[in-house]
């Protein structure tokens, strides 16, 4: 990770999965180490980071993978609330002490949940809209599809890949074998 100036956000390049499973190990460092957490900023980013991890936790282990229950959908917009109002104290911290120079504007997905809730309407798994396991997949292989449980994406992008595959093979095939004739 690093900053190429500072009129940049900070560069990082790895996958979104990857992003997960290091803010699943930063949980851990930060909750099982005796931190002193004195620093009001590091208490925020802790809030902010457990509720984030809280939140994927119940999108990838819920009932359904594609709906939620009433009660899922309210423990999601908890989580969300505390992320967000965390975040925004965080980074209003982080600009009161001038190290983010950056307006933050957060239209986020707690607010489709909030008004799903209020109208007793169903809500969707915020995970149907996931793209980390598919995200090596190029082209048709990276389609979005909210028929795509999103715990097998992975195994329908290797099953599209095969089809694909089986097709180019049977092609050459044919081409071979009318050059051959």
């Amino acid at each position: 990770m690093h900053w190429p100036d500072q009129a940049t956000y900070p560069m990082l390049t790895c996958k979104a999965a990857d992003t997960i499973t290091m803010l699943e190990w930063l949980e851990d460092y930060m909750t099982s180490l005796p931190l002193r957490l004195s620093d009001r900023l590091l208490e925020l980013c802790l809030d902010a980071l457990l509720a984030y991890n809280g939140f994927f936790r119940l999108c990838y282990n819920s009932q359904s993978r594609v709906w939620w229950t009433a009660s899922e959908a309210a423990t999601g917009l908890m989580a969300l609330t505390t992320f967000l109002r965390s975040y925004y104290a965080a980074a209003l911290e982080c600009y009161q002490r001038q190290w983010s120079y950056f307006n933050f504007d957060l239209a986020h997905v707690a607010i489709s949940i909030h008004f799903a809730l209020l109208h007793g309407k169903p809500v969707y798994n915020p995970s149907i809209w996931a793209t980390q396991m598919a995200e090596d997949y190029v082209g048709s292989m990276c389609k979005m599809s909210a028929s795509v449980n999103p715990s097998t994406i992975a195994r329908r992008g290797i099953d599209k890949y095969l089809v694909r595959a089986r097709r180019v093979w049977l092609k050459e095939a044919a081409e071979k074998q009318a050059c051959a004739s």
